[in-house]
């Protein structure tokens, strides 16, 4: 939870027309336009702060800051819908999809015959690694 944020959302969009209005006012400036406008006083990393939250991005240009709306960002990697289902084959909820073991599988296959033969599935060994990992468990809570 932690201590509620400082500015509200109606400051939070007078703070917004401030920047649009002045995209190259420095922190004080707008923490003092601010204060101007609401009769709230914020400190320069509050105010940094806040303007990270609603989406701006702070660029020092000399002593200025230059104002500029951050592209939203996508998810790089995670858990997706085909990971949330649990099917019989799935040991784990985090089991590689088959898109993704036939992306990586070609690392753990060995071809030619060579070794031992195999007792477990390569596969379950990196679902099993994978659980390990993502979870965070110890490696006797593994069947």
């Amino acid at each position: 939870m932690g201590r509620p944020f400082k500015l509200q959302a109606e400051q939070e969009a007078v703070l917004t027309q401030i920047v649009e209005s002045d995209p190259n006012a420095t922190l004080d400036e707008i923490g003092a336009e601010l204060f101007r406008r609401t009769g709230v006083k914020v400190y320069r990393q509050t105010l940094a702060t806040s303007l990270s939250r609603i989406g701006l991005v702070c660029l020092p240009s000399n002593k200025a800051v230059v104002v500029t709306v951050a592209a939203p960002q996508s998810k790089r990697y995670g858990y997706t819908d085909s990971h949330r289902r649990l099917e019989p084959e799935q040991t784990y909820p985090s089991c590689l999809t088959d898109v993704e073991w036939a992306l990586v599988g070609d690392i753990f296959e060995r071809e030619g015959g060579r070794g031992l033969p195999l007792r477990v599935d390569r596969r379950a060994l990196v679902d099993a690694c994978i659980y390990i990992v993502r979870t965070g468990c110890a490696l006797r809570m593994l069947p």
